[in-house]
């Protein structure tokens, strides 16, 4: 018998990731024909929050100040301001929806509410039944890992769902509530890649853009390591440019993160053949890709944040992506590729999927 109370889905609208992550489990759920209700969060602090994200983005001395940075930035005032705003949306969506299930992004509210008082967010959660957390990076944010822990230890059902065994393996030894899925930004329902390759390469900035430094070392490198000049799609938040070998130029603009997940599945399913991206989400991804036998190349831009160091560090040795280095204006590799084969990528993640774990 299908759940007659809907499903609540809950995410910051912060960048890319944890959007997507919350639609792309949405569309799973929605599929088997659970129903659901979605919301994501907005409001003047966030945005400024995406704004402040874009500047590390896009100036490599602030992108190294934050990795230096990183758990202080992550649990400073203004980020916990930003946390309890999006918790206040999340209790309000909770009491619209009368939800006793909900599904968020490890990011906001838990991540940057980890040193708030425990009572507070229990009291917001108190109607739940169930909460799990979806992460979409190879291993939980420690704010959100934080949080979890101490509403586990208070008694909420609350559980991390994590898709590679690595992660398994870590919350294991730590004794922290999990579940164990198969990677799903991805739909089952996605074509498998065309069989012959395509003269492309794919370039994703994140959610809060690129560095413009790394256009021209991306033009430098491809001179380099394919001296044979190919097309070039950029995929960005809201417009999609492409340029074909002769560098003639079409746009096609998304409107929403469906549409960007849907432009970005048509773009790897063209089996292009180098993908640029950050260690973000992509990591997860592109694995699912590697699954359905993509032997393109993956090159990872330098990483911002923990989280994108243990994504990069993960790629890297499975064989999933090369980590990049900007060297003065130059990408040069910090390690060979050496691409693993489907069956090995299969045993690295889960197999049971999101609305097998939801009862």
């Amino acid at each position: 018998m299908k759940n007659e109370q809907p499903i609540a889905f809950f995410s910051s609208k912060i960048g890319e990731g944890n959007p997507l992550a919350v639609l792309a489990a949405q569309a799973q759920l929605q599929a088997t024909g659970i129903p659901t209700v979605l919301k994501l969060a907005d409001n003047p602090i966030s945005r400024l929050a995406a704004w402040k994200q874009s500047l590390i983005t896009g100036d490599e001395q602030k992108r190294l100040d934050y990795n230096a940075n990183y758990d202080r930035v992550r649990t400073s005032l203004p980020a916990k301001v930003l946390g309890l705003l999006n918790l206040l949306e999340l209790s309000a969506f909770i009491h619209r929806s009368k939800a006793k299930k909900l599904v968020l992004a490890q990011e906001l509210p838990l991540a940057l509410l980890a040193d708030l008082e425990l009572p507070l967010v229990s009291a917001i959660l108190a109607k739940l039944e169930e909460i799990i957390i979806l992460v979409p990076d190879v291993y939980s944010k420690n704010g959100a890992l934080s949080t979890t822990v101490k509403l586990q230890n208070s008694g909420k059902n609350v559980t991390l769902a994590v898709w590679n065994k690595a992660a398994q393996e870590r919350l294991q030894q730590h004794g922290i509530r999990h579940h164990l899925i198969k990677p799903w930004l991805i739909p089952d329902s996605a074509k498998p890649i065309t069989s012959n390759q395509a003269p492309l390469s794919i370039i994703r900035p994140s959610g809060t853009g690129i560095n413009p430094k790394y256009m021209g070392a991306i033009a430098a490198f491809l001179a380099q390591e394919r001296p044979q000049q190919i097309g070039q799609h950029l995929l960005g938040s809201s417009v999609t440019t492409h340029y074909n070998r002769r560098g003639q130029k079409t746009a096609t603009h998304h409107h929403s993160p469906h549409s960007l997940m849907k432009a970005l599945i048509t773009a790897l399913r063209a089996n292009p053949e180098v993908v640029f991206a950050y260690p973000s989400e992509m990591v997860q991804v592109i694995t699912q890709f590697r699954q359905k036998g993509w032997q393109g190349k993956y090159y990872m831009f330098p990483e911002r944040g923990l989280h994108e160091v243990e994504n990069g560090i993960f790629a890297a040795i499975h064989g999933i992506g090369q980590a990049l280095a900007l060297v003065g204006n130059k990408f040069e590799l910090k390690k060979d590729l050496k691409p693993v084969p489907i069956n090995a990528i299969n045993d690295l993640v889960g197999h049971q999927s999101l609305s097998q774990i939801i009862k």
